[in-house]
């Protein structure tokens, strides 16, 4: 993530980033705190995507306001590095970019992946988050 002129992060690599960090991602889109997708990318085997554009930016806007509340225990649990859904045919994680931005990631179902893994290993350090 790089920093505009005008102070505000600069999101706009960060697809590209992640879908570069495994094999398995499929989509990747940084969410402002509105639930509109700023930038996004879809891995470029993908030609039908599961979801349509209408879906994602539904999805995004969801996700937001799903995810934007502050856990009220997070000070006894520590910090909240993503949150992941399985469903048959997309595992969909969403991980906090700052305090006004969300990352959705959208990965191949491989029952020999692990997530965790792939989200803690190579797609939080490919865009800088320790």
């Amino acid at each position: 993530m790089m920093l505009l002129p005008s102070g505000e992060a600069d999101y706009s690599e960060i697809p590209k980033m992640v879908l570069s960090a495994d094999k398995s991602v499929r989509f990747c889109a940084v969410i402002d705190r509105l639930g509109r997708l700023e930038c996004k990318k879809f891995r470029e085997d993908i030609t039908e995507p599961i979801m349509s554009e209408e879906d994602n930016e539904k999805y995004a806007l969801l996700t937001t306001m799903r995810r934007r509340p502050r856990i009220p225990w997070s000070q006894k649990i520590g910090k909240t590095h993503y949150f992941v859904l399985r469903s048959d045919k997309l595992v969909q994680a969403t991980i906090p970019l700052s305090d006004s931005h969300l990352l959705l990631v959208y990965l191949d179902v491989n029952d020999n992946a692990n997530y965790d893994q792939i989200i803690m290993k190579k797609i939080l350090p490919a865009i800088g988050i320790p």
